[in-house]
């Protein structure tokens, strides 16, 4: 259940919704992380970006955010896409990982890196994609922590 914080969805302010599904995580400065949130079947149409300090969807995200580290992970060692940037510099600093590259005959400090990057869930469809692509600079600009200009210079442009 989160908060309602979101336009268009006329609730009282403390009445909580249901998450149904995680879509898409971004993760920004420092250990940042939101996540674009499908509310369910009552509100098709309206997913939306949310702090990951309003969702009290513990299990939902955890398992979106092992998801993901598995697939970053998998495509670093491949070298097929970047990985966000946090996640290639600890593969950096693992030897397990640093082992495993070696035995593959690739250097380790070679993954391709982003420094932002958003995750989608397998299953999200071309629709809620591109609604998320659409919206994520708009909702980060309307969080207090992300109103410096310098912050949005690397983010993707979808």
């Amino acid at each position: 259940m989160v908060e309602a914080k979101k336009e268009g969805i006329e609730k009282k302010a403390a009445q909580c919704f249901t998450v149904s599904k995680v879509l898409a995580m971004f993760v920004g400065r420092g250990k940042s992380q939101f996540f674009y949130i499908d509310w369910g079947e009552e509100y098709v149409g309206q997913e939306s970006w949310e702090p990951s300090s309003y969702i009290n969807a513990l299990e939902m995200v955890a398992e979106f955010v092992q998801r993901s580290a598995i697939d970053c992970v998998l495509k670093a060692l491949l070298g097929e896409q970047s990985v966000p940037e946090h996640i290639a510099k600890k593969l950096r600093n693992n030897d397990k990982f640093k082992e495993l590259m070696r035995r593959m005959d690739k250097d380790p400090m070679q993954i391709k890196a982003k420094k932002y990057k958003t995750e989608f869930a397998e299953d999200i469809t071309p629709e809620q994609k591109q609604k998320a692509k659409k919206e994520i600079k708009n909702f980060l600009k309307s969080q207090k922590c992300y109103t410096e200009a310098k912050f949005f210079e690397g983010l993707p442009n979808y």
